[in-house]
C-alpha cells in the first residue's frame, strides 16, 4: 500500500475542511469580510478536495483505479462498507448483491467525506450563532455563564476521552 497518496488526500481534505469551515461561516456572506455568497465556500472546499483526489491518483505508482478506489479514496470506509454488505447476505451464499457497489460508494463517501463536512459546518454555524449577541446584547441566547461554560467543557471532555486512547494506546 502506498502511503503518499493516502497522506495527500487526507491532508488536503482535513486542512481544507478545518480552514474552509470557519472561512465560509464567519467571513463569507453579505456584510462580512468576503462579500460573496457563503455557498461559494462550500463549492471552493469541494473543488480543493477534488484537486486532492486527482493528485492522490496521479502520484500512485500503480495506476490501477480499482486499487486506488479501495485503498486510497475510500481507505478504511471501503472495508467497513464491504463488511456491511457481507452481513446482509442472510443465506450466506457468498454471491454479490446487485446493489453492493453503489452502497459501498454511498456509505463510504458519506462516512469518510460528507458526514465530517456536514458536522463541522453545522458546528461552525452554531458557534457563530452562539457568539453573536442577541437583541439584548447577550450571547448564547442569554444563558447564564455557568451553562455556557458547561456547554463548552462537556464536549471537550468527550474529545479528550476519545483522543487520549488514540494517541496513547495501552
Amino acid at each position: 500500500m502506498e502511503k503518499a497518496p493516502i497522506m495527500i488526500l487526507s491532508l488536503t481534505y482535513w486542512i481544507a475542511l478545518i480552514v474552509m469551515g470557519p472561512v465560509t461561516i464567519f467571513l463569507m456572506g453579505n456584510g462580512k469580510l468576503i462579500n460573496i455568497n457563503a455557498a461559494w465556500g462550500v463549492v471552493i472546499f469541494w473543488l480543493i478536495v477534488l484537486v486532492g483526489v486527482a493528485i492522490s491518483f496521479l502520484i500512485m505508482r500503480n495506476k490501477d483505479i480499482g486499487n486506488w478506489y479501495r485503498n486510497v479514496f475510500l481507505y478504511g470506509a471501503y472495508q467497513l462498507a464491504k463488511q456491511v454488505v457481507l452481513r446482509s447476505d442472510e443465506a450466506m451464499t457468498g454471491d454479490s448483491q446487485w446493489w453492493a457497489s453503489a452502497f459501498i460508494l454511498w456509505w463510504g463517501f458519506s462516512i469518510k467525506y460528507f458526514v465530517p463536512f456536514a458536522v463541522w459546518h453545522l458546528m461552525m454555524w452554531n458557534f457563530s450563532q452562539d457568539i453573536t449577541p442577541n437583541a439584548e446584547g447577550k450571547f448564547y441566547n442569554g444563558y447564564h455563564l455557568f451553562w455556557q461554560l458547561a456547554g463548552f467543557v462537556y464536549p471537550i471532555i468527550g474529545l479528550f476521552c476519545f483522543f487520549v486512547p488514540v494517541c496513547c494506546p495501552p
